[in-house]
């Protein structure tokens, strides 16, 4: 009887190490099948982009409204196009003086402050969309639009425009 045991204890320990080694496997197979998609997904996107580089735009901002809800894009004569302008002079100004400062404090060595003061300095497009909640982004396929939230609902778009503001 106690041979029959060890037997079963050794039994035992091996479907569980069976068992062990199935799921590590599985789980690694899952992760090399989603880098290889991963991979054919960022190839695809390369060559798409190389072909042709402003279908690719129009796709990644058809795609970057899709992902906002659909949301109308408000023309440029709206004050929220005319704050965002004046807003994001500032920001742009208030970035540029920060970097100064970190070179000044030895944060960041004079050499690289121009290589870190040509993105904002590349000329941005605003496009401000009806969106309720309000927020701005930029989208890393389309570096040089900068995404505005309206911050208010459609209705008071329509009202403000027919009032001429």
């Amino acid at each position: 009887t106690p041979h029959l045991v060890a037997t079963l204890g050794a039994s035992n320990m091996w479907s569980r190490v069976r068992l062990t080694l199935r799921r590590t496997f599985r789980g690694a197979r899952v992760v090399a099948l989603g880098a290889l998609v991963y991979s054919a997904g960022y190839s695809a996107g390369t060559s798409s982009f190389g072909a042709d580089p402003e279908r690719f735009r129009e796709m990644a901002l058809e795609d970057t409204l899709l992902r906002l809800g659909s949301p109308r894009i408000l023309p440029k004569s709206t004050r929220f196009h005319q704050t965002a302008d004046k807003v994001l002079e500032k920001i742009l100004a208030a970035a540029e003086e920060h970097l100064r400062a970190q070179v000044e404090k030895g944060l960041v060595a004079e050499e690289e402050l121009e290589r870190l003061l040509k993105p904002l300095r590349r000329p941005w497009e605003i496009v401000v969309v009806e969106h309720p909640l309000p927020n701005a982004f930029v989208n890393p396929l389309l570096p040089d639009k900068l995404f505005v939230h309206s911050g208010e609902p459609a209705a008071q778009h329509e009202t403000a425009e027919r009032r001429g503001c």
